[in-house]
């Protein structure tokens, strides 16, 4: 029979392989179009339906990222919010 103390030593060197491989992969930035951020910056507004800004806000409350905005904050984020079409079967997000 194996030895358990050897079983366990291989599963935490494997934990540790595969979590240096997640924090590379972490590393990796995200891109995203650039936001003028000076004096004369005007927060977006994109119209949506009711529906729409009610199943975008059902949606966030949900998450931890937008806990602490208001619901002020929160609905100016809404509206900055522009919806946009893409090709069916195109990666959106990828790990």
């Amino acid at each position: 029979n194996m030895d358990p103390n050897m079983k366990t030593t291989d599963v935490l060197s494997r934990e540790r392989t595969i979590n240096i491989h997640n924090k590379a992969k972490r590393a990796q930035n995200i891109f995203a179009e650039p936001l003028d951020m000076s004096e004369d910056f005007v927060i977006p507004n994109f119209p949506k339906s009711d529906a729409a800004v009610q199943f975008i806000d059902d949606s966030l409350a949900d998450n931890f990222i937008f806990a602490s905005l208001t619901k002020e904050e929160r609905y100016l984020l809404i509206d900055a919010m522009k919806a946009d079409s893409v090709p069916a079967g195109t990666i959106i997000i990828q790990q």
